[in-house]
């Protein structure tokens, strides 16, 4: 594990010792470097960036990570700020409490006797004047010592360190070569960061801890040496594999470098391949999302984002989800909130803008969502935790159809006992299944996009998917109490409720409750016409009625992942397929995912 002292000295407390404006940011820039470039061998915890310590605040840091680490780790020391010469030839770093006399200077030679019989490795960065005579403190005098430090300066030790306008020059040159061999998937060790910093025409000298041949940073568990090959053999297999396997492979990518990612990604996109299974765009969005290098993440997504390919607008608002600070990204993905593609997109851009923070309900408002009862409710479940309800509630039912509300309002009733309509309640209101689905717990969210495939097998495919502790309920009620409460569950205000008996009929089939379920068959939500014709596959009378009128992508989200759920399950839909108006390249698409899906055998409907 690596651990970060990152020190940043602009101005001490003699004032003839002049000021360097660029010593804080310096800092920050190397903590966030280090920090995104280490990742998971970084220590954010016990990592800290010093923007104008004293010397003591500096030291107490230092003795306290010398108890904490042990010998499999690495201390990192940077520090930005005025070195001085003492007798020519031992550095002494100036911190902000230096004076004229011997207050708030360290003697590098201090630091030694500070870390002696450490077990860890340090690693000392110097941006300062004479960095250079720090050198030698990597230099062992005595043959029994155990001295584990090495070196890494900007300077020689007798000339000064440089900066502009946009700060230090070497510290802007090691932060670039960073992420560049980083990207690259090449090995980072102080003795090829002094190499490739030389390469730009810059100073830096590097010294190594007595028998050590180099200090390693990174060490690649994969490095691509062909990166065209790769590409070639990647995307061949993606267009020969089920939507499974293609899913996995995505998420497979994570782990290789930037480089080799993003250029599998641009040949990806321009074979315009349109992928039509939601989970596999997850899957490419996630891969997106989790680029370091933030030039190449916002070109891939800018480009998503301003086609005319709803797929590839739903792959960019996934890639984009963490990314919603940047102001270029934000306005693009309001945009799409505000336009006419299909509601896959918009859906999309509403949840990730409502968990940015941004909470215009006026465009949200004004935005497809409001064409729908569970497009309304959906503004409502995003919305009513970060604005006042009352307001947000009166605003809905300014905007939207009076028609649409019937879902919002027995949501409030389940939710908070909120009446807002008496005689929209009748039966429901005595329900017992439903106030046992609000009880509960959806899946939740997980930041590792690495973690993402296998809680979405286990648990469920997407955020608010409900766990299904359904069994407790039908193990414990008589059947003619079940037999009506499925009958009432039509009536279940949110998606993912409905989606969650059908779900648990899948795993847990029962065909005396088939016919009490025909009505998710006729669900006007695609999602959970999904569900309904997997768990009734083995009613193929009941689930003619699911193909008899097509759907409109820009209401309800889900419509591709119906059909090729449809097709998974060994119904031809074909003819279903013709009743939509789609544009070439859904059918083309859609055509090409076919021929990939793993059919379980043939229905006849």
């Amino acid at each position: 594990m690596n651990y970060l002292i990152s020190v940043g000295i602009k101005k001490c407390r003699e004032e003839s010792i002049g000021e360097i404006p660029c010593a804080y940011d310096d800092a920050n820039l190397i903590y966030e470097t280090l920090k995104n470039i280490l990742d998971t061998d970084f220590s954010d915890s016990q990592s800290i960036c010093l923007t104008g310590p004293n010397l003591k605040e500096f030291s107490s840091v230092v003795k306290m990570l010398k108890r904490n680490l042990d010998e499999s780790d690495n201390l990192i020391i940077y520090f930005s700020g005025h070195g001085d010469l003492l007798d020519r030839d031992e550095l002494v770093l100036l911190f902000s409490d230096a004076d004229d006399g011997e207050e708030g200077r360290y003697n590098l030679l201090q630091l030694k006797q500070d870390l002696r019989q450490a077990k860890f490795q340090t690693i000392l960065i110097l941006d300062c004047c004479y960095s250079g005579a720090g050198l030698s403190i990597a230099n062992s005098t005595n043959i029994f010592s155990n001295d584990k430090i090495s070196v890494l300066a900007s300077s020689s030790p007798f000339n000064r360190a440089t900066f502009d306008a946009e700060g230090s020059i070497f510290t802007r040159s090691l932060c670039n070569i960073l992420n560049g061999l980083n990207e690259s998937g090449r090995l980072i060790s102080l003795r090829i960061l002094a190499e490739e910093i030389r390469k730009t025409g810059n100073k830096c000298y590097v010294n190594i801890s007595n028998g050590s041949p180099d200090n390693i940073l990174v060490n690649p568990t994969m490095l691509i040496e062909d990166n065209e090959d790769f590409k070639k053999r990647f995307l061949m297999r993606i267009k020969e594999v089920d939507t499974t396997t293609r899913e996995m492979h995505w998420y497979y990518l994570m782990d290789l470098p930037e480089i080799t990612k993003f250029e599998v990604l641009n040949s990806y996109f321009a074979e315009e391949i349109s992928e039509p299974h939601w989970l596999v765009r997850r899957a490419i969005g996630s891969v997106i999302s989790e680029f370091k290098n933030f030039k190449m993440k916002e070109s891939i997504i800018l480009n998503l984002l301003r086609s005319r390919d709803w797929m590839a607008q739903c792959i960019g608002l996934i890639g984009a989800r963490r990314s919603l600070d940047h102001e270029s990204i934000r306005d693009e993905v309001k945009s799409i909130l505000l336009s006419d593609t299909q509601i896959d997109a918009i859906w999309l851009a509403n949840l990730y803008l409502s968990d940015y923070g941004d909470l215009d309900i006026d465009s949200v408002l004004s935005s497809s969502l409001s064409n729908t009862p569970w497009g309304v409710l959906d503004i409502w479940i995003r919305y009513s935790g970060k604005i006042d309800r009352h307001s947000l509630l009166e605003k809905i039912k300014e905007t939207v159809d009076k028609s649409l509300l019937t879902p919002l309002f027995i949501h409030m009733y389940f939710e908070s006992g909120h009446i807002e309509d008496e005689e929209l309640l009748g039966p429901i209101r005595n329900s017992k299944l439903i106030p046992f689905l609000y009880e509960l717990k959806k899946r939740g969210e997980t930041k590792s996009a690495k973690q993402k495939w296998l809680f979405s097998s286990l648990y469920g495919n997407w955020r608010d998917q409900l766990d299904l502790k359904l069994r407790n309920f039908f193990y414990y009620a008589r059947d003619g109490e079940v037999h009506t409460e499925l009958e009432l569950a039509s009536n279940l205000p949110l998606v993912e409720m409905r989606m969650a008996i059908f779900q648990y009929v899948t795993i847990y089939p029962d065909s005396k409750y088939y016919d009490c379920l025909k009505w998710g068959i006729s669900d006007p939500h695609p999602w959970v016409k999904r569900t309904a014709i997997r768990a009734l596959q083995e009613q193929p009378t009941l689930l003619r009625e699911a193909f008899q009128e097509g759907i409109n992508g820009q209401l309800y989200p889900g419509k591709f992942d119906f059909i090729l759920e449809a097709i998974s399950i060994g119904i031809d839909c074909n003819d279903y397929t013709a009743q939509h108006t789609l544009s070439r390249n859904e059918e083309e698409s859609i055509k090409w995912a076919t021929q990939n899906i793993m059919k379980e055998r043939r229905i006849s409907i």
